[in-house]
């Protein structure tokens, strides 16, 4: 007799665990943390009301189980909610991580541009005046071919040039000695 009575407790029982499982699905697929919380609260709702009918069953072996599996997915749903917030939250942290790492890598490449027009310049102003025009634009056409590849190489280039430069500037002076003779 207790039989029969059961048998649409325990149908609305599993009713609102598939119901309860299918939220919990949608609620672990979103990341609008608002909506998560939203379903994870209604999958709740749904595992009280599955408890409740539970409690209309009477504590036998036979249903025993369910009482004490309704208790751990309470549980465990309290868990799983907290989890996914987490990963909601380590998904913007990373985001914004990965901004960061951007612009330092954007400031990274403007510095290093910087650091090779100083060079550049710097090694002008080794060469004597009459030449610096000339040298001037040769060497930043040089960085204009360069910046298509690693800003990093236009910085090496510069600093062979300077290193070069008083090697230039004495030739440069011997040839207008030359001249003037």
């Amino acid at each position: 007799m207790r039989s029969s009575r059961s048998k649409p407790v325990v149908s609305a029982v599993l009713m609102s665990l598939q119901r309860a499982r299918h939220v919990y699905k949608q609620a672990l697929e979103t990341d609008r943390l608002s909506l998560a919380d939203w379903l994870f609260d209604d999958a709740g709702i749904e595992l009280d009301r599955a408890n409740q009918l539970v409690r209309q069953l009477p504590l036998t072996p036979r249903y025993a189980h369910l009482h004490a599996g309704l208790r751990r997915l309470r549980s465990v749903g309290t868990a799983s909610s907290q989890v996914h917030r987490l990963i909601v939250e380590l998904r913007k942290v990373v985001h914004e991580a990965e901004l960061v790492r951007e612009e330092i890598e954007i400031s990274d490449v403007w510095a290093a541009q910087r650091s090779a027009e100083s060079l550049a310049r710097w090694a002008v102003c080794l060469l004597p005046v009459r030449n610096r025009v000339r040298y001037q634009e040769e060497f930043e056409a040089e960085l204009f071919e360069l910046a298509q590849g690693a800003r990093i190489r236009q910085v090496r280039h510069m600093l062979r040039i300077v290193v070069r430069t008083v090697p230039l500037r004495r030739e440069l002076r011997r040839a207008v000695r030359e001249r003037v003779r």
